[in-house]
């Protein structure tokens, strides 16, 4: 890519420099997202011990049996994931929030409208990304120093589900792709702009850094059950009686045998996930904009 693809593409360049910055992201807080995985499946419905106490514990533990390269499984699926979602979201928001707005300048538009425009940002990027989220999950949650490659879990879901089994999942974790993207890019769209208006912040590093922070809690307390069912639907094993039917089925489920607070497994992870990876993704996003003259979101 270079300064004329970006003159003579605007819109397809953008979402390339957000897939890029997501690449980054995702790359470097993946150890930590296994580690959320692992806290959200384990005493599933009450059916095993707790293996994993505390977030230095589950890191010490995971690479004592699996070895230090077990934080990285489920890195190539991730990869691709983040190619195809974030590269959607990240390069439909823009479009979408103006086209509600009517072009209005962001600083201008409400928050309602930049909502909206996140959530159908996130349809559209999981939509088409679901079946590399399915490999990446099972991988992460895959305990054991033999780790099975990518194309085993490629087999391992068509011989036993056929096609239909890289769709498994899919509702969860729309609906959570649908709610994470509106509270995401709206909370950092909205605060960025705000923060500028009232000259609290100039657009630059401290004020790109205090809203993604902010958004990353957001999407944290808004997310995480949404998060756990997905999670817990797409890691179903194969050659097994399924446990859930499908999303309510296994939220009920949830529910009924581990509580409430079933669905903030992983928070600590989550959060510690969350935070770095919106500074790093939207940090990022917002430098290769400004290297290439793209005023930024």
């Amino acid at each position: 890519m270079s300064e004329t693809a970006s003159k003579s593409n605007p819109l397809i360049f953008k979402a390339f420099l957000g897939g890029m910055a997501s690449l980054c992201a995702g790359t470097v807080t993946h150890p930590i997202e296994l580690i959320k995985i692992r806290f959200q499946m384990q005493n599933t419905l009450q059916e095993s011990n707790i293996k994993y106490r505390s977030f230095p514990q589950a890191f010490q533990l995971i690479v004592k049996e699996e070895g230090f390269m077990a934080l990285y499984k489920g890195i190539i699926p991730q990869w691709f994931k983040e190619s195809i979602y974030s590269t959607l979201r990240l390069g439909s928001y823009e479009p979408l929030r103006n086209y509600i707005s009517n072009g209005a300048a962001p600083g201008q538009t409400s928050f309602a409208i930049k909502f909206i425009a996140g959530g159908f940002a996130g349809l559209l990027g999981s939509t088409f990304s679901a079946p590399a989220d399915i490999v990446k999950v099972r991988m992460q949650a895959w305990e054991g120093a033999h780790t099975r490659s990518v194309f085993w879990h490629l087999n391992d879901i068509k011989n036993n589900w056929g096609v239909q089994g890289f769709l498994k999942g899919v509702q969860p974790t729309i609906v959570r792709a649908i709610v994470l993207n509106a509270v995401f890019l709206s909370t950092y769209d909205h605060i960025k702009h705000f923060l500028i208006g009232n000259q609290w912040l100039a657009d630059g590093y401290m004020n790109h850094f205090v809203s993604s922070m902010t958004s990353g809690l957001a999407i944290t307390l808004t997310t995480s059950p949404f998060d756990v069912v997905k999670t817990r639907i797409q890691n179903q094993r194969t050659g097994q009686t399924l446990q859930y039917s499908g999303m309510v089925d296994c939220a009920w489920k949830t529910f009924r045998s581990e509580g409430i607070l079933a669905f903030y497994k992983g928070f600590t992870p989550q959060w510690l996930r969350c935070g770095p990876y919106t500074v790093v993704q939207l940090m990022v996003w917002e430098k290769l904009r400004n290297y290439y003259g793209i005023k930024g979101i």
